[in-house]
This record gives C-alpha cells, structure tokens and sequence, in this order.
C-alpha cells in the first residue's frame, strides 16, 4: 500500500513540476510590430517550405504555409498549419505522427518570422 502511495505522490510532483516550469512561448503578443514576414526552410526531402505569418497588434491575423512534402503526413501538415497558427495565435503547431521534421521546419519557420517581425524586417510591400 505504502509503495503505491509513494509512486503516485511521485508522480503528481512531477506533474506539478512540469506545470510550474511550463515551455517558453514565441507567441506573439505585446512588443512585436504589425507587418508581414517570409520565411523558406527545408523540409524533410530538402524541398522548401515557406512560411508567411502577418501580425496586427500582436495577434496572427493571417499565416499561410506552403510547399511539397514527399509523404502524405508532411502535406497535411503543410496544408493545415496556416490555419491552425491564426486559430491558435501561434506558431506552435502540433506534429502530426510521421510528420515530425515537418513539423519542426514548419515552427521553426513561424518562430523566425515572428522574430522578423518584433525586430520590424518586413517583406517589401
């Protein structure tokens, strides 16, 4: 009895840690600018992928993603970032199994435009 005991205080501290530290967010907010920013990366065959986020005082009003996967996990992923980043005001998207380098060129992408954006390099209009 005491064994269980011990295992589940354990593991609700953990719980409660993980809680606490929490994960650092890229998500927009005060102190980024208004503007539209693109970014290209290579995705899981090499092929680029690009990233184009707008933010309107500090909010994703728009995201599109664009580019070729060679598996059909990674196209899906492709095709439903864009939207997920502006329903969800971020670039953390989340990974599809059997899309993972997909999915981390994808927010690697929308963390470096944001980035582009706070420091105000925006695309020529």
């Amino acid at each position: 009895m005491s064994k269980k005991v011990t295992v589940l205080f354990l593991a609700g501290l953990l719980v409660f840690c993980f809680g606490l530290t929490g994960c650092p967010s890229d998500d927009p907010g005060p102190g980024y600018n208004t503007g539209t920013a693109t970014v290209k990366v290579p995705g899981y065959t090499g092929n680029l992928i690009t990233v184009t986020i707008t933010l309107a005082e500090g909010v994703i009003t728009t995201a599109r993603v664009t580019g070729a996967d060679s598996t059909d996990r990674g196209q899906i992923v492709i095709n439903r970032a864009g939207a997920e980043m502006v329903q969800k005001n971020t670039v953390e998207i989340d990974t599809l199994a059997g899309s993972t380098i997909t999915s981390n060129a994808i927010r690697e992408a929308g963390r470096e435009a944001l980035a582009k954006i706070k420091r105000g390099e925006f695309d020529p209009q």
